[in-house]
């Protein structure tokens, strides 16, 4: 009857994987790999009688898990038992493998959940939430490890500058984290096998523990490291918003001199190479890159894109002159309320700033405003105290066209602007 009531109450969970059996059975005993998808484990060994432990913590509560594996079948069946320290029940985790072909169907069981506490932290809804996230998480590493996310960034700054942002504490605390976060606490030790602790801590004061593990670190062309999320002590935790992130990253940065300079001629021929063969090299090609053109951060978008406005003041002072990077040239409106200057950026893209140049026909109150068809505008910042001077503003916004639109004119003139610069 014990035997009938634990299998009425077992979760199970079946998933099929696009994998052999002997990776998942890899993955299901490999500690390190079991870092990846599963917990930290200090230890694991797929031998009958080998006890281990982990720690979980949710929602402020330590549940403190002690097992010790009962069955092993090789590439067919793993079982361990499954309790918690200082409380009452005893339970089951079962592994079943078999083979599809080239897949693998795997089914997991967990009976004897029954005979833990009846509170709601042990209730079966949260067993099954748990197994299902779990099994989710191995199926990310088994079907898609060899996937890279990848970010290129060029910076307008020596290579050494950058290196030094990513290697000094100090450096590191006034940029690392996302938009709203700032980096409070930092104990680094940079060398290989060396970390980062650090935490992240929000506006309104919520705080998020994470740590780098150093693996190789070749000065200044890259850093390999495991990034993960922590807590206050450096253990590694769960994403504390998305239960299947991944528990462990591999995290390559490399650094690369592109050797050009702003403000220097460069000459290079272009040919075409496809399935019927090389064309012969093209007449020589030569361009110069402009101030503050070769960057990431510092690009500006707006630079040499087409340009209107709303109206000019005369033939010499057209939209274009505000983009052209030129600051002895300016874009004049009509002596009228209200105007407007537009960019079409070329393709959608991310702002972050904007820097109004104005000559002394400035701007009280105007609005930054971007679109994704030059129609329907979005506002991502207004003002009805403009000072005039240069304006440096930091927005949040994104579109293909930006646009600043004059409503109140601070002199008797136009607007009038010598650079409209984005990034």
């Amino acid at each position: 009857m014990t035997t009938k009531n634990h299998l009425v109450e077992a979760v199970v969970i079946e998933r099929t994987f696009n994998a052999p059996v002997p990776r998942v059975w890899k993955a299901l005993t490999d500690v390190e790999e079991m870092r990846r998808w599963y917990f930290d484990l200090k230890e694991f060994k797929p031998a009958i009688g080998f006890e281990f432990e982990f720690i979980v913590e949710h929602e402020g509560v330590k549940y403190h898990h002690l097992c010790r594996v009962t069955e092993v079948i090789p590439q067919k069946k793993l079982a361990y038992t499954w309790r918690y320290k200082g409380h009452e029940g005893d339970s089951l985790v079962t592994f079943e493998l078999l083979a599809e072909a080239d897949r693998t169907r795997l089914k997991l069981t967990h009976e004897g959940i029954e005979t833990f506490p009846k509170t709601p932290a042990y209730a079966r809804k949260n067993f099954e939430a748990g197994w299902t996230a779990i099994a989710s998480q191995l199926q990310q590493l088994l079907e898609q490890q060899d996937r890279q996310f990848v970010i290129s960034r060029t910076f307008d700054a020596p290579r050494d500058i950058v290196w030094k942002a990513w290697t000094e504490r100090e450096r590191l605390m006034q940029w690392f984290g996302p938009k709203g976060f700032t980096m409070s606490t930092a104990k680094l030790d940079f060398r290989p096998s060396g970390s980062l602790h650090y935490c992240l801590r929000s506006a309104d004061g919520k705080e998020m523990w994470g740590k780098f593990v150093y693996r190789e670190i070749v000065a200044p062309e890259r850093i390999v490291l495991v990034n993960s999320f922590s807590d206050e002590k450096g253990n590694l935790t769960r994403h504390p918003m998305s239960p299947t992130w991944p528990l462990e990253m591999l995290t390559t940065t490399t650094f690369t001199d592109t050797g050009l300079h702003n403000g220097t001629k460069y000459f290079y021929n272009v040919a075409a190479n496809n399935a019927v063969g090389v064309s012969p090299d093209s007449n020589e090609i030569a361009t110069t890159p402009a101030p503050g053109s070769i960057g990431g951060g510092g690009s500006n978008l707006a630079q040499g894109q087409v340009t209107t406005a709303s109206s000019a003041e005369n033939g010499g002072n057209a939209a274009a002159n505000a983009t052209d990077g030129n600051t002895a040239t300016r874009w004049s409106s009509a002596f009228s309320d209200p105007q407007w200057i537009q960019v079409d950026l070329g393709a959608t893209h991310s702002i972050t700033q904007v820097v109004l140049q104005w000559e002394n026909a400035f701007a009280k109150a105007y609005q930054i405003q971007v679109s994704p068809d030059g129609v329907t505008w979005t506002t991502i910042y207004s003002t009805t105290t403009g000072p005039g001077g240069t304006e440096t503003l930091n927005v949040t916004g994104s579109g293909r066209y930006i646009r600043m639109n004059g409503t109140q004119r601070a002199t008797q003139f136009g607007y009038s602007l010598w650079e409209f610069q984005v990034t």
